[in-house]
């Protein structure tokens, strides 16, 4: 009867748990979403994305799958989610089809939690308790960058998906020694690499499990060939349609960002990028690691190669152009789950051995005498449980007044309000862990320093995106995508659909205005991404941002319209000066080519600065 009370309470915690993340998502999607110069409410992806949605938006309406109508160029590195997103062009307008994607986006991370926990138990077995499996979904959906990522529509929640299914499927295919576990493993790993190639790496890891099953060698030879060419079907059709189509056995990213940069300084850079990372993650990858040395099984060996393979990855590739991990997202919950029972474990020896006495005496604690007058008597548990909540309530009003007080902007939390954060955690935690000190209850006390142990941890994991994560601060580069759909309504009332416009940022301005674009950085410009990058700027070692040609793009091409002239330090503002004009259209400010009749000039306000 206990254990089946415990189960059902375990399943309505989990389900509560989905529920308030959906509440979260949806709160995230609105904060994403701003009302432009038209005074109508946009969605706006994370720019990359957008990317994706004009090829998918030019797919669905019949000109190809293509940046520009006519030029077949493989800007995009995501076809499966190229391909969905084609679909639900197909179905809604700009605006809802983003909203859309959002709203899928919100579903991926749902299906990763459920992935992962089937994951956690075939990994786990019966190592696990009750405790660990409410905890583990939770902590899946605390990490702030999954969310991030799926919820501004990057392929990230659905490649770690996909991964997800591959690797359960593999074990399973070693429990039940059943060829069609075996099938769709392969199958999910070729859906992985289509929605992102360089998932294509945890086909290593599966293949190394498969070899080490415990059947004859020739079987095992012969399941990892299965394995190798089912996987190979999609990505060699995907090869073939990318020749047919583009002309190119390679995507047009792959010469942006991996040629042309020497290696050594590739790989510093990739270093240096993954650091934070590392650093940040340091608690679950030390317990991770122990794990799987101390309570070796092939099934964790599989898991922590396939993290390791992506650590090595990221830093081969030379980094990322954005800190937010997206590449490496997909490991989180593979660490996690080799993270946990370890960690359990540690915290149980810890307090069993060391901290019970001192706790015990800390609440049962004698009277304090000072001359002979007891001025400290001992005071009720609820009463020192709710003087510590107040307590942690100022230290949150403490955070909103800061700004006021340290003169701390917006962008995120200073030095002070993270400290007084991380003090109000501190008070709720052990106003908690008083309060559920009680003998009525039924929680072991190393339970709850493990629930605040689990609580820290991944705090400091998050620390940099906390003020997103409580909506302090609007969701990253959400100005920008908003600066960008204004400018297109700018452009779409001021120019017609002849002309052309020129871009830093290649999604959310493109997408929203229809127009002829060019690439300034590359993505989808052929030109651009087989130059050496350029050196001595300040983005010399930025993926996907270091190829560049102002004089080409501008100078020479001559789009009707130009957000700017300076990038990565180089300036041509004095030579484009003669072919420019400084306009402005209900506030925003654009740069249009002068004489051009496909601008509406009677439309705009030139400025004379």
């Amino acid at each position: 009867m206990n254990l089946l009370k415990n189960i059902k309470t375990s399943k309505m915690v989990v389900t509560l748990t989905i529920w308030v993340y959906v509440l979260w998502a949806g709160l995230f999607i609105y904060r994403s979403s701003f009302i432009a110069i038209d005074g109508g409410r946009y969605f706006s992806l994370f720019d990359d994305a957008m990317i994706s949605m004009r090829y998918a938006w030019n797919f669905s309406h019949g000109n190809g799958l293509v940046w520009n109508p006519g030029e077949r160029v493989e800007g995009y590195t995501n076809f499966l989610m190229t391909l969905i997103m084609s679909a639900v062009t197909f179905l809604f307008n700009e605006k809802n089809a983003v909203l859309t994607i959002q709203v899928f986006g919100i579903l991926t991370v749902i299906a990763v939690v459920w992935q992962a926990r089937k994951l956690y138990q075939l990994v786990a077995g019966n190592d696990s308790n009750p405790l660990l499996f409410v905890l583990f979904p939770i902590i899946i959906l605390l990490y702030y960058p999954l969310s991030y990522w799926s919820l501004m529509g990057m392929e990230t929640g659905l490649v770690t998906f996909f991964i997800l299914l591959s690797l359960n499927a593999a074990i399973q295919f070693e429990e039940k020694n059943h060829v069609s576990p075996l099938i769709f493993s392969a199958l999910f790993a070729s859906l992985s690499y289509l929605t992102r190639p360089d998932a294509g790496m945890i086909t290593l890891p599966i293949i190394l499990f498969i070899l080490s099953c415990k059947t004859s060698r020739g079987q095992r030879f012969l399941n990892a060939v299965k394995f190798g060419l089912i996987f190979l079907i999609l990505p060699i059709a995907h090869i073939v349609f990318r020749y047919q189509y583009y002309g190119e056995l390679l995507p047009n990213t792959y010469f942006l960002k991996l040629t042309g940069l020497l290696t050594a300084n590739r790989l510093k850079s990739g270093l240096i990028f993954i650091y934070p990372f590392l650093t940040s993650m340091l608690p679950l990858w030390i317990f991770a690691s122990l794990n799987t040395v101390l309570n070796f099984t092939r099934r964790k060996l599989m898991l922590f190669t396939t993290a390791v393979l992506y650590v090595f990855y990221q830093v081969w590739v030379g980094g990322d152009a954005w800190s937010y991990w997206r590449m490496v997202t997909p490991i989180v919950p593979l660490i996690i789950i080799l993270f946990l029972n370890e960690f359990y474990t540690f915290i149980q020896v810890l307090i069993q051995s060391v901290l019970t006495p001192f706790w015990d005496n800390y609440l049962n604690r004698r009277p304090i005498w000072v001359i002979g007058i007891p001025i400290i008597t001992k005071i009720p548990k609820k009463t020192i449980s709710r003087i510590l909540m107040i307590v942690s309530i100022l230290f949150v009003f403490l955070i909103l007044l800061v700004d006021n007080i340290t003169g701390a902007g917006k962008a995120g939390l200073g030095n002070a309000q993270q400290i007084f954060l991380i003090t109000a955690v501190v008070f709720v935690l052990f106003s908690w862990l008083i309060g559920a000190s009680d003998q009525s209850y039924s929680i072991q006390t190393h339970h709850i320093f493990f629930s605040i142990a689990i609580a820290a941890v991944m705090l400091f994991a998050n620390l940099r995106f906390i003020p997103q994560m409580i909506f302090y601060t609007t969701p990253y580069l959400t100005p920008s995508n908003r600066n960008s759909v204004n400018t297109a309504i700018a452009i779409n009332a001021t120019t017609n659909l002849q002309s052309s416009i020129g871009v830093f940022w290649a999604g959310t301005l493109p997408y929203y205005s229809h127009r002829y674009a060019v690439d300034f950085l590359g993505k989808s410009d052929t030109y651009i991404a087989h130059l050496p990058p350029v050196a001595n700027t300040t983005v010399s070692t930025l993926p996907g941002h270091n190829k560049f040609d102002l004089t080409y793009s501008i100078l020479t091409l001559q789009p009707d319209y130009v957000p700017g002239f300076v990038w990565g330090g180089h300036d041509i503002t004095t030579e484009a000066q003669s072919l420019y004009l400084q306009a402005e259209y209900e506030g925003v400010k654009m740069h249009l080519l002068k004489n051009s009749a496909k601008i509406n000039w009677d439309m705009v306000t030139i400025s004379l600065d």
